[in-house]
């Protein structure tokens, strides 16, 4: 029977505020997850939580979401407007 997943890897809590100041210094600067992954040796989970994203992916990412709902059909914006307001609704319990 194949594996279905990987085994676990071990925690390692290496880095150090420095390290993370760091990781967000180079993340500004555009260098990509992967190589921020293989330098430090840490998840991209943990890229997520610790830092933020460039000011330049975000803006492309921004433009990009743009383009793609101005694409929509009356039913799929319609779709995606009633799952906004029941998001809402589920929030408040």
């Amino acid at each position: 029977m194949p594996v279905l997943s990987q085994a676990p890897t071990p925690k390692s809590y290496h880095m150090t505020k420095k390290d993370v100041e760091q990781l967000q210094k180079l993340r500004d600067q555009g260098v990509s997850r992967s190589e921020l992954k293989k330098k430090f040796k840490v998840s991209n989970h943990f890229i997520s939580i610790a830092t933020r994203p460039c000011e330049e992916t975000t803006r492309r990412e921004k433009e990009q979401l743009e383009k793609v709902v101005k694409k929509w059909s009356k039913g799929t914006r319609a779709a995606r407007e009633l799952r906004e307001k029941e998001k809402v609704n589920w929030y408040r319990g």
